[in-house]
């Protein structure tokens, strides 16, 4: 009989692991998309401009899709940034590529607007604009933007929104944490 009942006992135990590693591995494969919301503070600086610092609000709503079979993760939703119009528009799907060594993810961020033009079939022009780009940890943990200048990103020149941060200093370390304020 005690033969018989640890027989059983670890029948039972492979079969939860079993079970657990299945379960794992199907998630994995059908990358099954996580929803997200997230309503944060957010400062803007200018590195070349002391003076420049403006408290933001930004909300990242949408669907985080983590990826370990290929280099990037996906973002299908919202990123509204307030005092930005753009940002109300419709966006672009991000694809967060890994940065190898640097431990973030990064991508382009494009809105999508439509004008109403005069032209001879008065049909909307559809246009694609480049906000900036986005710089981020997992699940957008330390995150920020490098707001484009007329098409130009330049991390330097350019206004960067930093996620979390209260203040120039708080702002100031977490770009240290990404290596871009040394």
């Amino acid at each position: 009989m005690s033969k018989e009942k640890g027989f059983r006992k670890k029948l039972i135990i492979c079969a939860k692991v079993t079970l657990s590693m299945m379960l794992i591995s199907l998630l994995l494969v059908f990358n099954v998309p996580i929803p997200i919301r997230i309503e944060t503070v957010a400062f803007e600086i200018a590195l070349e401009n002391p003076n420049h610092a403006i408290e933001r609000t930004v909300v990242i709503s949408g669907w985080y899709r983590i990826n370990l079979f290929v280099p990037y993760n996906r973002f299908s939703g919202s990123i509204q940034i307030s005092g930005y119009d753009t940002t109300n528009q419709a966006m672009d799907a991000l694809k967060l590529h890994r940065n190898r060594g640097a431990g973030y993810r990064f991508d382009l961020l494009f809105f999508n607007y439509s004008e109403i033009t005069d032209s001879a079939d008065n049909a909307d022009s559809h246009t694609r604009k480049l906000f900036g780009a986005m710089h981020s940890r997992l699940m957008f943990r330390d995150a920020f933007i490098i707001v484009s200048c007329e098409g130009y990103i330049n991390t330097f020149d350019s206004p960067l929104v930093v996620l979390n941060a209260t203040n120039r200093s708080s702002a100031v370390a977490i770009l240290r944490n990404f290596g871009i304020y040394e």
